[in-house]
């Protein structure tokens, strides 16, 4: 069951960063200040799910609970709905590659982002709480 929501989660990622992308291009075409206050808290957190997906691959997501504590967890889920949607702002924010700011290239690239951040996050979730949320260590 977990593949048929790991296959899924391309398609619907992908339909929901189209309809994101395009109403985030309407907003930025009525209200240009908007992309202040959208540019640097989506560059924020992108670095910091860089650097818990670089601290996953190096010490692991145990090592990782031990070292933050409870609140990892929570961390790592808003991490989990926020990234994405940061970096379809960041692509149509930016000026610099008119190409990237169309919908289906920003939509394309999120649908291939939000499949590597959903197998982060069954990752993190099973070797945290186990495959059935029961068997964990943390569970």
């Amino acid at each position: 069951m977990e593949l048929f929501g790991i296959m899924l989660s391309i398609p619907a990622a992908f339909c929901a960063s189209a309809i994101y992308s395009l109403v985030l291009k309407w907003l930025l075409s009525r209200c240009l200040s908007i992309s202040k206050v959208f540019l640097w808290p989506s560059v924020i957190i992108l670095t910091l799910l860089i650097l818990e997906f670089i601290g996953v691959v190096t010490v692991g997501p145990l090592t990782l609970r031990a070292v933050i504590g409870s609140a990892y967890y929570p961390i790592h889920v808003l991490f989990f709905f926020l990234s994405v949607p940061s970096l379809a702002n960041i692509m149509q924010i930016q000026k610099t590659v008119p190409f990237v700011r169309k919908w289906y290239v920003t939509a394309l690239a999120c649908a291939i982002f939000a499949l590597c951040v959903v197998l982060l996050q069954y990752e993190v979730s099973e070797v945290l709480y186990g495959v059935n949320g029961t068997e964990g260590p943390y569970s």
